[in-house]
């Protein structure tokens, strides 16, 4: 069993790695053996090392020299036991960024280990937006995608439906760009990482465009909602457009009700409407 790692020497062994990575812009950064933990913390793991490239080439050559399993790592949002392993993991947070954007056809090329909370502000600063966006946001981009994580609304597809491009480091150290037509072009939009290390992504968006939620609270009998009202629930989220949607039981009426008196009117629901503001994109 490993040795029990104190608060005190994980944060210790983090400024290091995290002191020599600034002290050595150009270098890969490789950080000594610590625990990995998921975000809930219900999978962990003791891998070997970690390795930080600061560029494509810095993970081929670590490929042709390294030996043994080696795991991407992102953000570890998934509970699926993707990367737990005694060997080594491959940390992308340093090829992250907006890279390239075309304004014609609406696409952004980004690296993989860009968080998609980041996304948005380069973006919006270039015209564009993306189409879909869980309701979580701190993934990386090819964590997110590897996995094909899902947005909101029945209309919509998963993240990986809206990667047009990617590079892929495979495991021989090989630098593949694979676009639609290419034999693993599916399979590497939702690779789990099994197919080597994808570094970089080219998105379809659209337009900016601003969403306006309002929250009320509204009473419904117990159980009314039932199937037909979940259903209708999860048709109007994905239809997104200038009406408003709205979370409501079958066959009753949309009541506004005053929040404070919620403790006396229960049980109730709890309604969102969502809209596009004014009714078009801005």
């Amino acid at each position: 069993m490993s040795p029990r790692l104190s608060r005190r020497d994980f944060l210790a062994s983090s400024a290091l790695a995290a002191l020599f990575a600034a002290s050595h812009p150009g270098a890969a950064a490789r950080s000594p053996s610590l625990p990995w933990r998921n975000w809930s913390g219900a999978l962990v793991c003791q891998p070997q090392g970690r390795f930080s490239p600061s560029s494509e080439a810095e993970l081929a050559e670590f490929f042709a020299a390294s030996s043994g399993p080696v795991r991407p790592v992102g953000a570890g949002h998934s509970f699926s036991p993707l990367v737990p392993t005694d060997g080594h993991l491959v940390v992308l947070d340093r090829l992250s960024g907006l890279l390239s954007h075309d304004s014609a056809a609406l696409q952004a090329t980004f690296g993989a280990g860009t968080r998609l909370g980041d996304m948005g502000a380069p973006l919006e600063a270039v015209g564009q937006a993306m189409l879909n966006l869980p309701d979580i946001d701190r993934q990386t981009l090819a964590g997110a995608t590897a996995t094909a994580t899902h947005g909101t609304g029945i209309g919509f597809t998963c993240l990986s439906a809206y990667v047009q491009q990617l590079r892929l480091v495979t495991p021989r150290g090989e630098v593949l760009d694979i676009g639609p037509g290419h034999e693993l072009f599916d399979a590497a939009r939702v690779s789990l990482g099994a197919l080597g290390v994808v570094t970089r992504m080219t998105l379809q968006n659209r337009t900016p465009y601003r969403l306006k939620a309002r929250n009320w609270v509204a009473p419904i009998e117990e159980g009314e909602l039932g199937a037909r009202g979940a259903v209708e629930l999860v048709q109007h989220l994905g239809e997104l457009g200038p009406r408003l949607l709205v979370l409501k039981s079958a066959g009753q009426e949309d009541r506004n009700v005053d929040v404070a008196d919620e403790d006396r009117q229960a049980p109730r629901l709890r309604e969102r409407r969502i809209e596009l503001e004014g009714g078009e994109e801005v």
